[in-house]
């Protein structure tokens, strides 16, 4: 039980510091009750973590002595507060987590390890470190990092994943929220013709058999809370609600789907969910612009 303690450039960096990269958990002051948890698994599954971590917050403090906390005055942008706490780090690279991605195995930090070389080595923008959605194209000689294609459905994502802290600023927009972020930076990243990766097998262990974030629109999974309320890490099941019946079937109904489509090219499995989405929308309005691969959870900030 867990407690609270295509061809790439080959000019590899000769070592990997913790001056090159930073874990950053990005929450906000709402977020507050998911915390203790969160930093209770990573302590149990990811002991070795050779990276200084920070929370991103507003006014309050995690009060836990392995975490800076990162403050940011941006209120209910979501956008700012990013903006504001990546402004405070000084690494090249950061991994960026958000706080309901709780770790479910134990991390390989040698995995980790070769995906940071290999953003350092390629000067990614990014390495997505869980396959949400998978790479569109094979590099040669490398089995576990894929690359993410131009103009491939969620090129840029909130999932964890290694950043290149300054593109990643580049792409950020005040005003925007986490969801907006999400659609609108993968038009941005269209500018961009390389860069983006992805890893074909989970390296952050936090995806489950129902889903891979613990909350979804600002309120538990049953089942999440069913499975984390046993394992005495910290959760406050006071401080929010629980997700209905109904919008947590229709969004494993929409996981299911996406999942379905897995065996087609990923342009034809575009042009499939377009045509579903068209087909269905008199019928279920705007419930399908979440269908598929929607991590991203629109959520208050203060």
């Amino acid at each position: 039980m867990c407690s609270l303690s295509a061809d790439v450039p080959v000019s590899k960096p000769s070592s990997v510091t913790a001056s090159d990269c930073a874990l950053l958990v990005m929450s906000c002051d709402a977020y507050s009750d998911l915390w203790t948890p969160f930093f209770t698994l990573l302590d149990c599954y990811w002991p070795d973590c050779p990276f200084p971590v920070f929370l991103g917050a507003g006014e309050l403090d995690c009060g836990l002595r392995a975490v800076t906390t990162l403050k940011s005055g941006g209120g209910r942008d979501w956008s700012k507060c990013f903006q504001d706490c990546l402004e405070q780090l000084e690494t090249k690279y950061v991994l960026v987590m958000l706080d309901d991605f709780f770790l479910r195995r134990k991390v390989s930090t040698s995995e980790v390890l070769k995906c940071l070389r290999f953003a350092l080595m390629t000067d990614a923008v990014q390495l997505r470190l869980i396959p949400r959605p998978r790479p569109t194209g094979r590099l040669l000689g490398e089995k576990l990092i894929g690359e993410s294609g131009l103009g491939s459905p969620y090129r840029v994502s909130t999932q964890a994943a290694i950043w290149n802290r300054m593109r990643l600023l580049e792409m950020l927009r005040p005003g925007e929220t986490i969801w907006e972020f999400e659609y609108n930076a993968n038009a941005r990243a269209d500018e961009l013709p390389g860069g983006f990766y992805s890893v074909w097998r989970p390296v952050l262990p936090y995806q489950g058999t129902w889903a891979h974030h613990v909350v979804e629109k600002g309120k538990w999974f049953f089942h999440e809370k069913w499975i984390f309320g046993r394992q005495n890490i910290g959760c406050d099941f006071s401080r929010r609600e629980t997700l209905p019946l109904r919008q947590t079937v229709f969004y494993h109904l929409a996981q299911t789907v996406d999942r379905l489509l897995d065996f087609l090219p990923w342009q034809a499995k575009a042009r499939c969910k377009r045509l579903l989405k068209k087909s269905l929308r008199p019928f279920l309005g705007r419930a399908l612009d979440r269908l598929g691969q929607a991590p991203a959870r629109s959520r208050p900030v203060s």
